[in-house]
């Protein structure tokens, strides 16, 4: 059993972040740094899925994951700018790619991201429920049928009556997971190993938050229910308080960064 591709985009997109805040922080050298953005776009365009064949089952929090990244990218950088697989002293995995970061904050940011981008299409997918649902509780509407009690029969009821019900019952769950959904928008990106940012350049926690999870929330997955968020703003936190995507109104917070 293999991980979702989208997982791998999105640990990718964080990827290419990361080389471009530590470019803009003079941390990378251009050369170094263009050639890892242009390998990290390959990956998320899918062009090199078969290198990421680890099972979905393994030890290490994740840290194969970023390594199996990390040295996809790294090495594809080292071919673009024309020199050997492996060649290390120029494009190191841990040290170039890999720069700032960590699997203990890359990880929980890339699984985050991954899973929001998935809520797309499950938002659809309920939307769809619940629209059949409720086309079948007009065509039931006259079809009479006993209610049913503790596996009893009870009073009457039209079989239309029990399908918009289930209806309302998909739909309320789909608002519920949207709402959920918003605490997927805090990540601990920036915290690296163990939460206190250790070798994380200074400025590199905001403008890495800012820049992987700008998440417009007015094209964000959502519910046709749930009205639509106008703006999203980064509110950056040291971890343990995380980096939080949250809405234009979001109360007690910070404004830091406009995306």
């Amino acid at each position: 059993m293999r991980i979702h591709p989208i997982l791998i985009t999105s640990y990718a997109q964080l990827k290419k972040a990361a080389a471009q805040t530590n470019l803009d922080l003079g941390k990378l050298e251009k050369n170094v740094g263009d050639a890892i953005i242009a390998a990290a776009d390959e990956v998320i365009d899918g062009r090199w899925n078969d290198q990421f064949d680890l099972d979905v089952f393994q030890a290490g929090a994740g840290t194969s994951y970023n390594m199996n990244l990390n040295e996809v990218i790294a090495n594809r950088a080292l071919e673009l700018i024309g020199r050997s697989w492996g060649d290390y002293e120029v494009v190191e995995p841990n040290d170039h790619v890999n720069k700032g970061q960590s699997t203990n904050d890359t990880m929980p940011t890339a699984m985050r991201v991954a899973a929001i981008k998935l809520l797309d299409n499950l938002f659809a997918a309920l939307d769809e429920l619940v629209a059949s649902l409720n086309s079948k509780g007009q065509e039931f509407r006259r079809v009479n049928k006993s209610g049913r009690i503790h596996l009893h029969d009870a009073v009457p009821m039209t079989l239309g009556t029990e399908f918009e019900a289930y209806a309302v019952n998909v739909q309320q769950a789909s608002k519920r997971l949207f709402q959920m959904r918003n605490n997927l928008l805090a990540v601990p990106l920036g915290g690296t190993a163990v939460g206190t940012g250790t070798n994380a350049t200074d400025g590199l926690q905001p403008k890495l938050s800012a820049s992987s999870l700008i998440l417009h929330l007015s094209n964000c997955a959502r519910p046709k229910t749930v009205p639509l968020l106008s703006k999203a703003l980064v509110i950056s936190y040291r971890f343990p308080h995380a980096f939080v995507v949250c809405p234009w109104n979001c109360p007690r917070l910070p404004m830091i960064y406009d995306c």
